[in-house]
């Protein structure tokens, strides 16, 4: 009877116990846990969700004359050609000269012949000229095995053609073509120094001057027979995703939301002609060419648009029969990039933390988490699932750290929860006696010690603990041990532990038991000592003579 009894006890208890810790939690829906200083992942707030943020491609549109008024598009499916249609009235593709590859990421052209630069994923920079039925590849003029290019510009002097890459890191490097190869020019190469390299563009009928644009500025890199020579053409700019230069030294550059046009001036200074040949208002441009200077200009944006714009009246005005819509365009992230939330403040030292979170992942992408609770200062690993030991601190930080190894795919973040808590022990209470003693006068359950008992008789007792505690050992003064049983799951924040005692049927009255509680989550321990615990009231013979009598 009395195992049925504890069952039954210990049943309610599992039941009736829902432990919930202390939570912090994001879908991403607004920025308002977002630190957007220390964020350069997207936070996509209209999706709820943070991804790699795709990277402009700031040669992925050229303007050319191959076939009347015309331009190329290096987009997913290879790069295509588009020309005005005079019987349509409109711009139409022309699909005799696509460039069948898969996901170009730049494309350069000669105007005076039909030949392509065409930059791929892979790094190699494959060379297109004219067939019998439409671009065929000219192995020995391509350039294979470049690393991390962002950008490529190509110029035709009547020396030979040739080809600028700018990478990553600031780096320029000229190429030669002979007519059989292309090949590196030790004189052609260059570090300019800038972090944040945008975009080169030759200037045509310059021998072998250009321009790199940074995402705040552009310099003319000037060659004078020996060493290029850099003369800052326009500073604070913001967030340039592509520019272009023409043969009088006019610069058209593409910021996050327009399109700016600098005139060269007899003086050698550029004089800003946003206002005029411009455009204030342009969503997500990704790319920009000009036709032949910066008086006719297409603009391709983000969500597969191109747009056309010519000298009108004095102003640049768009061409809309030259528009073309709905393009599918390579994709290509930028990675790595972190997410960094901003300090959540709690009002107790946390030492136990458990992530969750929601991930849709393409193939061969990773998200890895940290936290901190000194607000920043430092951070330790957390996988998520698993509660983690943190050095003790009442502001914690999350930081999530994007990245691919194929740039086409890209990780997402939909969801995180935080639950945290310090580990403690407490809320000792007798829940139940077998044989009370006559001095027992507070009903059970209670928390007012000590509770008398008989000999031969049995106290179950619970005890709370949060902090995702492992395991609480009971030490009785007596020297014996028990393993407590958690009510609920071990990996709960907060739990609740079932105990019990049993007098031996030797105990003397007024004997005393004194308990010792440890709590423990790996190497985090808590306390709870209660002495006296539990005085021997009586025995058990003296509870049968009291029976016996009446």
């Amino acid at each position: 009877m009395k195992k049925t009894c504890m069952l039954v006890l210990f049943l309610l208890f599992f039941l009736s116990s829902v432990a919930y810790a202390d939570t912090f939690e994001d879908d991403f829906d607004d920025l308002s846990h977002v630190d957007t200083e220390q964020t350069d992942a997207l936070v996509d707030t209209a999706k709820s969700w943070i991804q790699l943020p795709l990277r402009p491609l700031p040669n992925a549109l050229a303007l050319n004359q191959y076939v009347g008024k015309g331009y190329a598009v290096a987009q997913e499916d290879g790069v295509a050609f588009y020309s005005y249609d005079e019987a349509a009235g409109k711009a139409a593709e022309l699909s005799s000269l696509k460039i069948n590859v898969s996901n170009p990421l730049a494309v350069s052209l000669f105007q005076e012949e039909m030949g392509a630069f065409v930059l791929l994923p892979t790094g190699d920079i494959k060379y297109f000229e004219m067939g019998g039925t439409g671009f065929v590849e000219n192995p020995s003029l391509s350039v294979l095995g470049t690393k991390q290019v962002v950008s490529i510009t190509s110029t035709d002097t009547g020396a030979g053609k040739q080809l600028f890459t700018l990478d990553e890191k600031g780096h320029v490097q000229g190429y030669v073509s002979t007519g059989t190869e292309t090949v590196p020019i030790p004189t052609m190469s260059l570090d300019t120094g800038l972090s944040d390299p945008v975009a080169i563009s030759a200037v045509p009928n310059r021998d072998m001057d250009f321009v790199v644009t940074s995402k705040t500025g552009a310099v003319y890199y000037a060659f004078d027979g020996a060493d290029y020579l850099p003369i800052q053409m326009v500073t604070g700019l913001s967030g340039v995703v592509s520019s272009q230069v023409d043969e009088s030294g006019n610069l058209l550059t593409a910021v996050k939301d327009k399109v700016h046009v600098h005139l060269q001036m007899d003086d050698g200074s550029l004089a800003d002609a946003t206002a005029i040949l411009g455009q204030s208002s342009v969503s997500n441009p990704y790319s920009v060419s000009l036709n032949s200077n910066v008086y006719e200009y297409g603009v391709l944006t983000g969500d597969g648009t191109v747009k056309y714009y010519e000298s009108a009246g004095g102003s640049a005005v768009e061409n809309t029969a030259m528009t073309m819509t709905g393009l599918t365009l390579t994709k290509w992230h930028e990675t790595p990039r972190k997410y960094t939330s901003l300090p959540i403040r709690i009002g107790y030292p946390v030492d136990v933390i458990r992530l969750y979170t929601e991930e849709q992942n393409d193939p061969n992408t990773t998200i890895t988490y940290e936290i901190s609770t000194d607000g920043g200062s430092s951070y330790v690993p957390i996988t998520a699932g698993d509660w983690t030991d943190v050095t003790p601190g009442d502001t914690l930080v999350f930081r999530a750290h994007f990245s691919t190894t194929e740039r086409q795919y890209t990780p997402r973040l939909k969801k995180i929860i935080l639950e945290y808590g310090q580990i403690s022990i407490g809320e000792l209470t007798a829940t139940k006696q077998y044989l009370p003693g006559p001095s027992q006068k507070v009903p059970l359950p209670t928390t007012q010690f000590p509770i008398y008992e008989r000999s031969s008789g049995q106290v179950e007792f619970t005890v709370k603990t949060t902090g995702a505690v492992q395991q609480v050992v009971a030490t009785y003064s007596d020297g014996s041990t028990q393993s407590l049983v958690p009510v609920g799951s071990p990996s709960n924040e907060q739990n609740t532990w079932f105990g019990w005692y049993v007098l031996p049927i030797t105990a003397n009255t007024g004997d005393a038991i004194g308990v010792n509680l440890v709590a423990t989550r790996r190497t985090s321990l808590k306390t709870l000592e209660q002495s006296p615990f539990i005085v021997v009231d009586g025995t058990i013979q003296s509870k049968l003579k009291i029976r016996l009598v009446r």
